[in-house]
């Protein structure tokens, strides 16, 4: 039988204190029935879908314009494994595919380079939630003034967003002051799933 992610209160549901059952069900020693399908159910619900991913070839992201955000750029590889409803592209995605609606911790932390000093650069999470088109998730990014061209400076964001099936994350960059590319450089984006 498949197991079903629940709610922790629809898994302590399953196994309530004995208080909830009749008197009468109690005086013949009744006791609380907690089957194997319960069990394996709050395993299941309680244990997160992970997903991560790094740069494994870094690229730069061409820049058309100052202040708008892309896809960053770069060929991406699984860090670790994934659980069995996460999916990692190698085209910095990952996916969520499981049945039930879940909320991920997102969190990146990547090196920024750009050809020249004192640029400020941006770093954004990205996000939908069934699969459609990406879009900025709220308190997920970041801008600062790129500090050393040569080396790259150290960044990291991270949000919550809750995800449907197909639903993914994506990591985004942006140079807010011109056109100069951006190239991340030691990227990692990580999802995990939290128990509702």
């Amino acid at each position: 039988m498949a197991e079903t992610l629940r709610t922790i209160a629809a898994t302590l549901a399953t196994m309530a204190p004995e208080a909830s059952f009749s008197s009468e069900a109690l005086a013949i020693g009744g006791v609380p029935t907690v089957t194997p399908q319960d069990v394996r159910d709050a395993i299941t619900s309680l244990t997160p879908s992970v997903g991560a991913l790094y740069f494994a070839t870094p690229a730069a992201t061409a820049i058309a314009a100052g202040g708008t955000p892309l896809k960053a750029a770069g060929t991406t590889a699984a860090l670790g494994t994934a659980t069995a409803d996460m999916t990692v592209a190698t085209t910095n995605r990952l996916t969520y595919t499981g049945a039930a609606t879940r909320t991920f911790l997102v969190m990146a932390t990547v090196r920024l380079i750009c050809a020249a000093d004192a640029k400020v650069l941006g770093l954004r999470l990205y996000a939908h939630a069934t699969g459609g088109t990406a879009a900025a998730i709220t308190g997920g990014a970041i801008t600062y003034t790129h500090v050393t061209a040569a080396a790259g400076d150290a960044v990291s964001v991270n949000a919550l967003v809750t995800l449907s099936t197909s639903g993914f994350v994506e990591l985004w960059v942006s140079n807010e002051t011109d056109a100069e590319d951006v190239t991340v450089s030691l990227g990692q984006l990580v999802a995990v799933g939290l128990p509702t």
